[in-house]
């Protein structure tokens, strides 16, 4: 699975990066960075974060890796967006976008990729990184058997919820 992520994005959006950024971009950065090495590690997606530098000195587009980590940094006056969109498009189906900016979101959904908020996103990479398990319902209720008849609509879902579920469970 290929993960692209707007980075910058992701580290306002995130309570524990967030105040990191305002005291010290580079720092929040190298978290982040960090972050996302011990996730791609454990689970062994290729990772690429894409940090805008429209506004910055850099005349240039810059790509390096650091930890498993691809990390691109736009040319001036492009923006972390149309990088983005860029990749997706040559990705397609293949890739998951990590952002919670809702015109990008919908731009690579165009493309084919699936979509995941910054938050949900976050959650998942603790999530993954702590094993979390939710602990089993203790259920002191005595069992019953139940009808097997079908009553009522369908519960199952649509079949682009279905697809981008299996897709978002490979994460």
């Amino acid at each position: 699975m290929k993960l692209i992520i707007d980075g910058y994005n992701l580290i306002r959006r995130s309570p524990s990066l967030g105040p990191a950024f305002d005291a010290d971009p580079e720092t929040a950065r190298r978290e982040l960075i960090g972050l996302l090495a011990l996730y791609r590690k454990k689970r062994g997606h290729t990772v690429t974060v894409v940090f805008d530098a429209a506004a910055s000195v850099h005349l240039g587009a810059e790509s390096s890796q650091e930890a498993g980590v691809r990390l691109v940094y736009t040319a001036q006056g492009q923006t972390a967006d149309e990088a983005i969109v860029r990749r997706t498009a040559r990705l397609g189906t293949g890739a998951v976008v990590v952002t919670s900016d809702r015109e990008l979101a919908r731009s690579c959904e165009r493309a084919g990729a699936e979509v995941m908020s910054s938050a949900e996103f976050e959650a998942h990479v603790y999530a993954s990184l702590t094993d979390a398990v939710e602990p089993p319902e203790d259920d002191d209720e005595p069992r019953t058997r139940h009808d097997t008849r079908k009553k009522g609509p369908a519960k199952r879902a649509k079949k682009r919820d279905r697809q981008r579920r299996r897709k978002l469970q490979k994460l």
